[in-house]
């Protein structure tokens, strides 16, 4: 069902919002999740507790919001990990930020929040949210009419004080910002130094020792070593938090060919019923899943089907398949041929009799409202200003004129949104032609006049019937992956230590992944996604570092992990997952001070050295201190830097430089200057500074205050 899920998706996506009275209404979602449980601290900031509720309806409220941008998509197990994540750490930075507000006295005024509002220059959120999504406009006063409208209503209250303390929380933000970026400035000496750098130019030649040619065992490391080098470079390896280290295999619970066949036989035994059925809705809600009306392709909607050509062959009734589409098996039953304009313009005015179990209006009123803006429109009133008037759709009231355009593969959400019947007159019928119907739908009646304005040129289109079954693992299949999964662990477990981890995974074709890092936390795992069962295992208290878990259910996969290391808050400590990566840092520093040794006095000139060395010499042509790759020497900054040395003179060797892939010597054999682009003026050059000065510093403080601030992550303790 996947592919032709995507083509409903990807086609039937109406433009802007349909049916909207009030302009704000459809953005605003009831975050309360009701209980009268007793508040759970998950957290605290600086002593100020983050309670469990409010937690929750954070999360709440960007789920409906990622839902109503992705047109009802649920959320993955992943994405609803990231999302607590990005929804804590947005709350701890609100916390560290209204305590600094609170001391330096920052305030938003009424005045300041109406400004945000219906000012000139409103919140971009609220333009975002409030601007008109045909016409463009922001109308100041029809989004105080709208607020007042919302206020007024219980029902939108909460939703509507969390919208306006988002808009408060920015704005705090942005003046404390502003206080402190308005401190900043550049001195001269820094533009000057800038100048210079992108100026000033050198040539130079350079011979370039290898640490690959000193051989490993001449400069063995051991874990003393690398201890060692890690407190050298304290700041380097600090962790910030105690995390978990793991490894694991997994077994990946997909369909067996069982399953698929399974599936295959089940739609060949219904296909002749499906050919011959009358009710065709009702036979793919009892034999179908994920069941979609019947509704109108095209060839080009088609095309990622494997079978698009024979669908569009195939005569009336004639039913194709089964077939594969991505996620599982299909029958398309043919219903209907005929061509069809690809998109139509079309507009309307909108009267309301009910909407929900709310009535609006009585059938008689609103009829005679309808009938008042037909007889408008029949006297010569231009359609916009009688849809302005009479109309309760707030599209057709600010952009009546203009009309909507739907195109053919909208036809079937449209028949959801505005009935069966305005979607097939406007489709069926002709430019210029009017019709006044009454429509009933789930959500609403009303009446509604439309009038078709445009068709473009038909197209051959496909009424098509799609009876799906989704290709999933059975119990039988299931049961056996788990089998093999719980067979590896028996193996480990019955080997009495005789066989590593490693080992039995290997004699076993598994590949062993590692996870490090594992937050107790987040319950993200990297390359796993969200595994909380795993998590609290890892940082259970009884788990030990060697110990190998039970079996986990991980995202369409049975997973076994090895814990492999604990990594307390503090200094890097030594694993199996870094030791590589440490050692290899160790062993650079050791060749260095090996060729350092070899090379103690600085050789006569680069010729001799060449000849000693046995490596070539490099010509380094027009470098410029703002290079950080140069041309036949890589990216060694401490070599550009001891270039530009004012006290390193002409044409003579420089003492050994360790660098990232080596040990080199340069002798600069001129320098030179040359003109600021036309483009970097000193003025320019100082304004783009300032600007990136600014820019990073706001995040920099935010990141300084919350490294400083006593946060305590207690989410474990509930979730």
């Amino acid at each position: 069902m996947a592919v032709i899920q995507k083509l409903r998706d990807k086609y039937a996506k109406l433009t802007g919002g349909i049916i909207v009275v009030a302009l704000l209404g459809f953005i605003f979602m009831d975050l309360g999740r009701g209980g009268g449980s007793q508040s759970t601290t998950v957290g605290k900031v600086n002593g100020e507790k983050i309670d469990m509720t409010e937690y929750n309806d954070r999360i709440t409220q960007q789920e409906n919001q990622y839902q109503q941008q992705s047109q009802g998509q649920q959320l993955s197990a992943d994405q609803q990990a990231q999302l607590r994540d990005q929804v804590w750490q947005q709350m701890v930075a609100e916390k560290v930020m209204g305590d600094m507000n609170s001391k330096l006295g920052v305030t938003i005024t009424e005045a300041e929040l109406n400004n945000y509002l219906t000012g000139p220059n409103p919140d971009p959120l609220v333009r975002q949210q409030f601007t008109n999504p045909k016409t463009g406009v922001f109308n100041p006063q029809e989004v105080s009419v709208a607020i007042q409208q919302i206020k007024n209503d219980p029902n939108q209250k909460q939703a509507w004080d969390n919208f306006m303390n988002n808009i408060k929380e920015r704005h705090f933000n942005q003046k404390v910002s502003s206080l402190l970026t308005g401190a900043l400035y550049v001195p001269e000496f820094v533009v000057n130094n800038q100048v210079q750098s992108m100026t000033e130019v050198v040539n130079a030649q350079s011979v370039n020792i290898p640490y690959s040619s000193i051989a490993d065992k001449d400069a063995d490391v051991n874990d003393k070593d690398i201890n060692n080098y890690i407190q050298a470079h304290k700041a380097a390896f600090a962790v910030p938090k105690t995390t978990r280290n793991i490894d694991y295999v997994s077994f990946d619970v997909i369909p067996s060919s069982e399953d698929s066949a399974m599936v295959l036989n089940a739609l060949d035994t219904l296909k002749n019923s499906f050919a011959t059925t009358n009710d065709v809705e009702g036979f793919i809600n009892h034999n179908g899943q994920n069941a979609m009306p019947p509704q109108y392709y095209t060839a080009q909607q088609l095309k990622p089907l494997p079978n698009s050509t024979e669908l569009m062959s195939a005569a009336p009734n004639q039913v194709v398949g089964p077939f594969y589409d991505g996620n599982g098996f299909d029958l398309a039953r043919i219903l209907e041929k005929k061509s069809l304009p690809d998109s139509v313009r079309s507009r309307h005015i909108l009267v309301f009799v009910k909407q929900g179990d709310k009535q609006i209006l009585s059938d008689s009123v609103a009829k005679s409202r309808i009938d008042s803006a037909v007889a408008a429109l029949n006297a010569g009133v231009s359609f916009d200003t009688v849809a302005a008037r009479y109309s309760d759709d707030q599209n057709s009231r600010t952009g009546g004129n203009e009309g909507q355009t739907f195109t053919l593969a909208q036809k079937q959400s449209l028949a959801g949104a505005y009935g069966d019947d305005f979607t097939n007159f406007i489709f069926d019928g002709a430019t210029g032609q009017s019709k006044l119907l009454k429509v009933e739908t789930e959500n609403y009646t009303a009446y509604n006049y439309v009038q078709i304005m445009h068709q473009s040129a038909p197209v051959e289109a496909v009424k098509i019937a799609f009876l799906s079954r989704e290709l999933i693992v059975n119990s039988k299949t299931n049961t056996n992956i788990y089998n093999k999964a719980t067979q590896f662990a028996a193996e480990i477990a019955t080997s009495n230590g005789k066989k590593t981890f490693d080992q039995v995974a290997s004699e076993n074709g598994l590949k062993t992944t590692q996870a490090g890092g594992i937050d107790q936390n987040s319950h993200y795992v990297n390359n796993l996604g969200s595994a909380s069962d795993l998590v609290k295992w890892a940082y259970d208290k009884n788990t030990k570092i060697g110990d190998v878990s039970p079996v986990f259910s991980v995202n369409s996969k049975f997973v076994i992990a090895r814990l492999e290391a604990i990594q307390p808050k503090g200094l890097l400590q030594i694993n199996d997952q870094n030791r590589a990566m440490l050692k290899a840092l160790v062993m650079k520093e050791k060749k260095a001070k090996v060729i350092l040794d070899k090379y103690k006095s600085i050789p006569a000139s680069l010729a001799a050295l060449s000849q000693q060395a046995q490596q070539p010499i490099n010509n380094l042509d027009s470098i410029r201190f703002a290079q950080s790759f140069v041309p036949g020497l890589g990216n060694e900054l401490k070599v550009v830097g001891y270039a530009f040395n004012p006290d390193f003179k002409l044409n003579t060797v420089s003492p050994a430089i360790a660098g990232s892939e080596g040990v080199y010597f340069i002798s600069v054999t001129g320098k030179g200057k040359t003109a600021l682009p036309p483009q970097a003026s000193t003025g320019m050059l100082k304004q783009r500074l300032i600007m990136s000065l600014k820019q990073a510093a706001g995040q920099s403080i935010m990141n300084s205050m919350i490294e400083n601030a006593d946060v305590k992550d207690m989410r474990s303790n509930i979730y």
